[in-house]
This record gives structure tokens, C-alpha cells and sequence, in this order.
């Protein structure tokens, strides 16, 4: 059986409570879900240097970002970069 969890509050960094609601599925102690990531208060320019404003590359480039975040590391992946 799935739970959910109600009354839950997500501070972010400009003060703002973000209200939510979680729910949990039954064998989350066994495999978690992903966090919730802010991506908002990046930097313009960490947008850029991933690549969030590239058209092509926009979405995976956002992916790219949160995993970065979620592992605590910097790790910009523009292909203009690479030559």
C-alpha cells in the first residue's frame, strides 16, 4: 500500500514555503524516488555553460544540471566546450 504524507512544507533560498504532498510507493525504503531539485536560482550563467538556452540540447542539458546538483558537483557539458 502507497502513502501519502500531507502537510509538508519545501523552504527555498528566497524564503518562500513551497506546500506539497508526497507520495511514497510501497517499496520506497527498498528503491527511493529522486529528490525534488530547484533549478531557479541557478546562475544565468551556469544556465548557459549546461546548455538550458540550447534549443537541441535544452532538455537533456537540464537533466545533465540536476544530476550534477543531486551528486554536488559542477560538471558543464556544452558541446561548443569540448572542440
Amino acid at each position: 500500500m502507497s502513502e501519502v504524507r500531507r502537510g509538508i512544507f519545501i523552504a527555498l533560498r528566497d524564503g518562500t514555503r513551497l506546500a506539497a504532498r508526497v507520495w511514497l510507493p510501497v517499496d520506497a525504503d527498498i528503491d527511493p524516488v529522486p529528490a525534488v531539485l530547484d533549478l531557479s536560482q541557478e546562475t544565468e550563467e551556469t544556465k548557459r555553460l549546461y546548455g538550458l538556452d540550447d534549443p537541441i540540447v535544452g532538455p537533456s542539458a537540464k537533466n545533465f544540471l540536476m544530476l550534477s546538483r543531486q551528486r554536488g558537483v559542477f560538471l558543464p557539458w556544452r558541446t561548443s566546450q569540448c572542440r
